[in-house]
């Protein structure tokens, strides 16, 4: 950001591309015309370049204070394109400032939560006697597996100011703001002002619930039958402190349908359609989400310690699962957290779950020398689909699945010639839905990154002895 009558200075590199060829280049004693414009596209100033040996060029401009301040654009006219946007405002150098402590114990609701805050100097001084104007605002919070275990009926969220007052700082500079009250979120505002006349503002915000503590599970998206699957459990206070707790993680399997559903059309649409003939719109058996708990196919004791933190392995064939962490926070009153699992057997000529479209990897960045590997893969006793592998807009590679085999593994050599990235389209119409998937494969051009830094070295045996700088240039080699 930057305030009128402020020196922006601007840089800017010109640069062609041959994609086809891979031939990447700069553009060398080539004019360049630079424009600064307001808010309102209008022209403030324009200057003419030509670009270096290395296609490079700089500049500045001086921002304006004749105009409306806000966002303002240096971009270039004609060819080469290019832009670049700063933000100019109306500036005054804060003298003071104001900042909440971190609440000492998690709350709950129904105790009363107090904050302190302090409004210092930038010498370090407290700023006493300033007068104080705080407000509490409440926001509703649900846990993040609601979403999926609820996810067609959208909730309210309403937020509402609960409380408000005014205080004075002491002459430590601190002043306290107390109030009481699915998970609510705080926002506490305060709004302070020292004898000058000058105001400075701080915003925390602080969580509060029926439980003191949250959990959550996670894990990586790809799992196979041949290894383990390891869940992360993280137990934190409700404004996300670590907190230590114990409980017992349970793997369900779920009950999958006797067969597949198609996916629907438009979760709003269906919620819409129900609220008007006054049903309740029922659950998308296409989504493993709103599967049924079918079995425990294991349990295992956790304790996350002062980290918040702890890991748990499972071994799982191929199949749905959930997984559900149970434990208590410091008042005893349960909590708990839920887990989506799908494991994949990458082997198998079945696939194992039945949802009618699936498409995953181990992952989208690979390296020159590697081997992509992606598992497209359909619930249907029988189902085809057209894969395309698509490389600066030619199709390198293209085939259609074996109808009778309900899993592929979709495999491509990772060259030299692939750096940039390709994408992976998927497609599949079964039943008058189209499952359609592009993914982007990253193949990044880290083999031409460099870090550079500088080596300083001076003789301090005698006085007024020259530096020596050393420019040290390295890449990944």
């Amino acid at each position: 950001m930057y305030g009128a009558g402020q020196n922006i200075q601007y840089k800017g590199i010109s640069i062609q591309d041959d994609t086809s060829g891979n031939n990447y280049s700069t553009l060398k004693k080539r004019g360049v015309t630079v424009v600064f414009s307001d808010p309102n596209g209008k022209e403030i100033a324009r200057q003419k370049h030509l670009t270096n040996d290395y296609g490079t060029f700089n500049g500045s401009f001086t921002a304006p204070s004749d105009r409306v301040m806000g966002r303002m654009t240096i971009h270039t006219d004609g060819e080469p394109n290019g832009a670049a946007q700063v933000s100019v405002e109306e500036y005054k150098r804060p003298k003071f400032q104001v900042a909440f402590d971190p609440a000492k114990e998690a709350p709950r609701l129904g105790e009363e939560v107090t904050l302190t805050g302090k409004a210092t100097a930038y010498t370090g001084a407290a700023i006493d006697g300033a007068k104080v104007r705080w407000r509490v605002v409440r926001q509703v919070r649900f846990p993040d597996w609601w979403y999926w275990w609820r996810g067609w009926q959208m909730p309210q969220r309403n937020s509402q100011e609960i409380a408000h007052g005014v205080a004075t700082t002491d002459r430590q500079g601190q002043f306290s703001v107390s109030f009481s009250e699915p998970v609510f979120t705080f926002a506490v505002t305060a709004d302070v002002t020292d004898t000058a006349g000058e105001t400075r503002s701080a915003n925390k915000s602080v969580s509060a619930g029926y439980t003191a503590l949250q959990a959550s599970l996670s894990a990586d998206s790809w799992q196979t039958a041949k290894k383990p699957v390891e869940i992360t459990i993280n137990t934190r206070s409700l404004d996300g402190e670590p907190r230590p707790a114990e409980g017992k993680i349970r793997v369900y399997r779920l009950q999958q349908p006797d067969q597949v559903h198609r996916a629907e059309i438009g979760g709003r649409y269906r919620q819409r359609r129900a609220a008007a003939d006054g049903s309740e719109a029922s659950p998308d058996l296409s989504n493993p989400a709103n599967w049924p708990l079918g079995p425990q196919v294991a349990e295992k004791p956790f304790a996350t310690g002062d980290t918040g933190t702890a890991q748990v392995s499972f071994e799982l064939p191929a199949g749905a699962y959930q997984a559900v962490a149970e434990t208590q926070d410091r008042f005893g009153k349960p909590v708990t957290a839920r887990l989506q699992i799908k494991v994949i057997d990458p082997d198998a000529a079945k696939f194992a779950i039945k949802i009618p479209f699936e498409f995953s990897a181990p992952k989208w960045s690979l390296e020159p020398g590697e081997e992509f590997l992606a598992i497209w893969g359909s619930g249907y006793d029988q189902a085809q689909a057209y894969v395309e592998i698509e490389h600066r807009q030619n199709i390198v590679k293209a085939f259609w699945t074996d109808p009778a085999v309900t899993q592929t593994k979709i495999i491509y050599p990772i060259t030299e010639e692939l750096r940039g990235g390709f994408t992976v389209r998927v497609t599949m119409v079964r039943e008058n839905r189209a499952y359609i998937t592009a993914q982007h494969v990253d193949v990044p051009w880290n083999n031409k990154q460099l870090a550079v830094k500088w080596e300083r070295f001076v003789s301090k045996l005698m006085p007024g002895q020259k530096e020596t700088w050393i420019d040290v240039v390295s890449g990944r080699d």
